[in-house]
């Protein structure tokens, strides 16, 4: 892959000027040179002889995937209270660490005991004993824009908001079914997920365990070392230095 390096003395070639001596110093030449890196993967590029945006089209060497394993909801054993530092609930199936989401709320935990989430942060709202508790999954930190997500090979996910469903859900007679943990949903309706921030949230599911197959694009790395190499493939890095300039 081309290195920083050698995106560095192709921009100083194409400025016709020495990198100790030009009017660009180093770490100006390096700004342009991750910023049009970055522009060229969000597909945000505008071609300089028309004015033009240039489509991005897929991209696949931005393309991988993440996995992640599902943990059944539970609820809350006691009243939470704005900003307290524990939670009460069954942690059974829940990391040592992580994050949770309550009735609006995305609350970070540090550990755990068997009946209590600690080190708790995030309680904005109080909440009342029997509220569901969901897991909320950390993105990656390479994650830039989702491409689609598969729930135990068998549901491709679509999105949809947490109000929508339960309206769908209450507007429709019988038609339920009532699974081992005891809740009512609609057969028809698939699992659902939603990104929120940094996180990633799976809905209308109660299984522990079942794969949850994220595919997403990445966001480049950026470029600060001389040995870093381009997130573009090394035939066509060239274009980030042409760009840059």
């Amino acid at each position: 892959m081309a290195t920083l390096a050698t995106l560095e003395t192709l921009a100083y070639n194409i400025l016709r000027e020495e990198q100790d001596s030009s009017a660009y110093p180093l770490t100006f030449v390096d700004t342009l040179l991750n910023s049009a890196q970055s522009r060229i993967c969000r597909g945000t590029v505008i071609n300089p002889m028309n004015g033009q945006a240039v489509r991005k089209g897929k991209l696949s060497f931005l393309d991988t995937s993440a996995f992640y394993s599902n943990v059944n909801v539970t609820t809350l054993s006691a009243d939470a209270v704005i900003g307290g530092n524990t939670l009460s609930a069954d942690t059974t199936n829940y990391p040592s660490s992580g994050a949770i989401y309550v009735n609006g709320d995305i609350i970070t935990y540090t550990g755990k005991t068997s009946t209590q989430f600690t080190g708790v942060t995030g309680i904005q709202f109080a909440h009342l004993a029997g509220s569901q508790v969901s897991i909320i999954f950390s993105l990656p930190t390479n994650y830039s824009s989702l491409t689609n997500i598969t729930y135990a090979n068998s549901f491709k996910l679509t999105p949809k908001l947490y109000d929508d469903i339960w309206e769908d859900l209450n507007g429709v007679k019988g038609q339920f079914r009532t699974d081992a943990q005891g809740y009512r949903s609609r057969a028809t309706i698939d699992p659902f997920y939603t990104i929120i921030g940094d996180y990633f949230l799976i809905f209308n599911r109660n299984n522990t365990g079942d794969q949850i197959h994220v595919r997403y694009e990445k966001k480049p790395t950026t470029m600060a070392l001389n040995t870093d190499t381009a997130t573009i493939p090394d035939e066509d890095a060239p274009v980030i230095a042409y760009l840059a300039i």
